[in-house]
């Protein structure tokens, strides 16, 4: 092949690649490590406050993040890292709803929301502890495997495809200490079908 048309040749292969990485969805291309909250800020009534301010605190590191309520009172906070959070949505002229101790896990996407009570007073309500995550939006069969249970469970070796096997519809293969997960989502297809 001539000198002129492969330097063309492996230029041309180089700008479709970068084009196809910076064009893929990461619902495509890989999954996010990062949490999504979204959620509705409403009066007693169920009406929906704008402008309500809905704000979230890492408790471990104190990283804030602030967003206010649309029209409708719906809010959403993106990129955020897992960990324990604070959520908390006030308004001028309502008490404040506080949420503490919430976890957020890696690659979720949950959604909260907050009724606001009328204040003749300042007054605030927290909610200590966890809410159950349920998302709705995903079809996927996942486990999340807590501390708890890592430190409590006799790990040979703290190898974490022992740890994988804890998650249904995920087998030991025997092969290097490996484990087998099914791909039996649409669009994929397994090579053991």
């Amino acid at each position: 092949m001539h000198k002129s048309v492969r330097h063309w040749a492996v230029a041309g292969v180089l700008s479709l690649t970068a084009a196809v990485v910076m064009l893929c969805p990461t619902s495509v291309c890989g999954q996010s490590v990062d949490t999504t909250i979204t959620g509705r800020v409403s009066d007693e009534n169920g009406g929906g406050l704008v402008g309500a301010t809905v704000t979230i605190r890492n408790e471990a590191n104190g990283l804030a993040r602030s967003t206010s309520a649309n029209q409708d009172g719906h809010y959403q906070l993106l990129d955020l890292p897992a960990g324990t959070y604070e959520l908390r949505a006030e308004l001028n002229g309502f008490g404040s709803n506080i949420r503490q101790a919430q976890p957020l896990y890696v690659g979720t996407a949950v959604s909260i929301d907050f009724v606001l009570k009328i204040a003749g007073v300042t007054e605030t309500v927290t909610v200590r502890g966890a809410l159950p995550l349920l998302e709705a939006g995903k079809s996927t069969l996942t486990r999340i495997v807590q501390s708890e249970e890592i430190d409590a469970l006799p790990v040979i070796n703290r190898n974490f495809n022992d740890l994988a096997a804890l998650a249904p519809g995920v087998t030991k293969t025997g092969v290097y200490g490996g484990v087998d997960i099914p791909m039996r989502r649409t669009g994929f297809k397994s090579s053991r079908s």
